[in-house]
């Protein structure tokens, strides 16, 4: 696959508190497109500089992380443990700004990049 989407974010990780979590020990959150924007959810993590990739294979139902492609500013904008809670950032339907031209939904991959300790 060709022009996969991919972008740069930074976020916090946390430990799973369920057994049977699809995103396995540990999850990754808030994601934002600057360092101290993700600090601002807790000061006390360390925040996380990580890529943003396209799944090759766009499954509806994988149960890992689902990002919103913004066309206008070429980049992941939201990322969210599941395609319902990234669905919920659109007041009238994702699939209306999908239409428009506005974006798209992905299944993303997350990758660590580095840790980032002086924010």
């Amino acid at each position: 696959m060709t022009n996969m989407k991919e972008s740069i974010m930074y976020c916090q990780k946390y430990k799973t508190t369920t057994y049977n979590s699809s995103l396995g020990e540990w999850f990754y959150t808030h994601f934002m497109n600057h360092p101290k924007s993700s600090q601002m959810y807790d000061y006390n993590r360390e925040i996380y500089k990580v890529k943003v990739k396209e799944r090759e294979i766009q499954e509806k139902d994988y149960p890992d992380y689902w990002g919103w492609w913004n066309n206008k500013e070429d980049r992941f904008k939201y990322v969210f443990p599941t395609r319902g809670i990234l669905g919920m950032v659109f007041p009238y339907a994702m699939e209306l700004y999908v239409k428009r031209g506005d974006g798209k939904d992905y299944n993303v991959i997350i990758e660590e990049v580095e840790i980032i300790s002086n924010v």
